[in-house]
């Protein structure tokens, strides 16, 4: 029977810590196991040495080919070898700066140097400049972004010839498209740049008290410099990260952390009440909005939390029935009636917000499923619908009143001055194949929506939205507005854009109509 151990036999001359390392990254890259273990069994009379390979005590199973091969490449390095590294971006400014037929890779990814090829003085050499880059490389073909995006140190082209030549990878003259990374997050923010996603930027938010000062912060950030990302949604939606948040850019990071500018501090002591159960964190909040306290929710770890500034308040007893008694002032007998609202929760209640039609008449936007307009017919704001359930947090509002505050980005000051190109098709009676194109940026988006109505009068619509930037990602947004360029990747429908039958067409109109 076949022996399942991976094991292989070598010459003890042939081996050494540094080859170890080799080994072990060989397993990561090729196989993508992590936590490898290298067990040793000396032969003294033989002069040679066992090693095993375990992942976590137990062993690595492989098929037999995949074993053969990697027993292969085990066999092939040597002490003198210099593991360069597995990424791409490393490979190739490393084969930039030095000769490329010092490079073996493996399997298109694993690349070393082999030593027995090597003068000494590119060993020392090539072993200097790694130490430099240990972070990891980043590339990206548009410096200007990188630059007013992410703050990364640019990498420079120079032939490293001597060790005074190292020194010029950061100081030299001609910047290549390399970047050095900062931290752990900064590879993956190169991705959400390609992808046109915001970037995001370390933050330790694991306590309620850093998700609150968090929240303070982004709003007035938000606020200050209008920033597209800037909707209720998506600033709770930021509370859900542990060790990160997302923001357009690395200035717009240091100034909601106050780290560069100071303009956002934590001025005084929040305090903060625990609860288990929502409807006492929610009558606790109703109850300091009585005494003219602004009270906002934290939600952390299985707990509801009540964050405020001021005096130390305790609870009543019957809170939760005196709460729920105070909001329900703030309806008539009929709307109390017609919506059964003395039978809901209060976090019902607090996240009931109103529609007005005229000005003595309103009607009411319900936390419920999300449709298009209330139960007397009205349609609801695009901020409604995408706040349902939200209200409750109180970020904006406040708890006792049913307009709601919906603090958002100001597209007023957006006029994106790229055309596009739009196409309908009728497919079938009144649905039609709608087809936005840009022969510049190459891309194509297509969805069927339901149109009972002028055709020419919808696309009017389209491109006073697409002039406002609702066809745009959050960061792409931002990026016009700093530099002026749209990419492929920037362009999608805005999620609330929808008509499948004549009632979504008919609040489809009536929104656009709005905007």
């Amino acid at each position: 029977m076949e022996n399942p151990n991976l094991e292989f036999i070598i010459d003890k001359e042939r081996d050494s810590d540094s080859l170890d390392d080799i080994r072990i990254q060989l397993f990561n890259c090729l196989l993508n196991i992590e936590k490898v273990e290298i067990h040793k069994s000396v032969n003294f009379f033989n002069n040679t040495i066992l090693l095993s390979f375990l992942n976590d005590n137990n062993n690595i199973c492989l098929e037999k080919e995949e074993k053969e091969l990697l027993l292969k490449f085990l066999d092939m390095f040597r002490s003198s070898d210099i593991y360069i590294s597995c990424d791409k971006d490393f490979i190739n400014y490393m084969k930039l700066i030095f000769n490329p037929k010092f490079f073996t890779t493996l399997r298109g990814k694993f690349t070393y140097c082999k030593g027995d090829d090597l003068k000494e003085e590119d060993k020392f050499l090539i072993k200097n400049v790694i130490n430099h880059l240990n972070r990891g490389i980043g590339y990206y073909p548009n410096r200007e972004e990188i630059e007013n995006v992410l703050n990364l140190k640019n990498l420079k082209k120079v032939k490293i010839k001597t060790v005074e030549d190292i020194p010029k990878i950061f100081s030299g003259k001609e910047s290549s498209d390399y970047y050095l990374l900062a931290d752990k997050l900064d590879s993956d923010n190169i991705k959400n740049l390609k992808e046109s996603k915001l970037p995001r930027f370390e933050y330790i938010n694991d306590s309620i008290a850093s998700k609150f000062y968090l929240l303070r912060s982004l709003t007035e950030v938000g606020i200050e410099d209008n920033l597209p990302n800037f909707t209720l949604k998506k600033m709770l939606y930021n509370l859900e990260h542990h060790h990160f948040f997302e923001t357009v850019s690395y200035q717009m990071y240091l100034k909601t952390v106050g780290m560069k500018t100071g303009s956002i501090k934590k001025q005084d002591k929040v305090i903060i009440k625990k609860f288990r159960d929502l409807e006492k964190a929610l009558a606790f909040n109703i109850k300091l909005a009585n005494n003219d306290i602004h009270g906002t929710m934290i939600t952390h770890r299985f707990t509801f939390n009540i964050c405020y500034y001021g005096e130390e308040m305790e609870e009543d007893e019957d809170m939760v029935k005196i709460s729920k008694e105070r909001i329900l002032t703030n309806f008539s007998k009929k709307e109390i009636s017609d919506y059964q609202l003395e039978t809901k929760d209060l976090y019902f209640l607090t996240n009931v917000s109103i529609v007005k039609y005229n000005e003595d008449e309103r009607d009411l936007v319900l936390p419920e499923e999300k449709t298009f307009y209330t139960k007397n017919g009205i349609p609801v704001s695009i901020e409604s619908y995408e706040n349902r359930n939200l209200y409750c947090y109180n970020v904006f509002n406040d708890i006792l009143k049913l307009e709601k505050n919906n603090y958002s980005f100001d597209r007023s000051q957006i006029n994106i001055d790229v055309d596009i190109d739009i196409e309908f098709m009728e497919k079938i009676d009144f649905v039609y194949s709608m087809v936005v194109k840009n022969s510049e940026l190459d891309v194509v988006l297509k969805k069927d929506i339901f149109i009972d109505g002028d055709v020419e009068m919808m696309e009017s619509k389209i491109r006073k939205l697409w002039r406002r930037g609702y066809f745009l990602t959050d960061y792409a947004i931002y990026r016009y507005r700093i530099m002026g360029t749209l990419k492929n990747q920037d362009i999608r429908f805005p999620d609330w854009f929808e008509s499948n039958d004549i009632d979504s067409y008919q609040w489809l109109v009536t929104t656009l109509n709005s905007l």
